[in-house]
């Protein structure tokens, strides 16, 4: 199954197909879990 992100990713894909013109995507991602603070890149975890 993918998850959100993925599934959010592949639906803005096949929408921006079919305008015939460049486009560019950008996206950032942040996680809180159990109350620490990390980035999608791999950075080290925040308390």
């Amino acid at each position: 199954l993918a998850g959100i992100m993925q599934r959010t990713f592949a639906w803005l894909l096949e929408r921006v197909q079919h305008l015939g013109a460049p486009v560019t995507l950008r996206a950032s991602y942040l996680e809180i879990y159990n109350e620490q603070v990390s980035a999608v890149e791999g950075a080290q975890p925040t308390p």
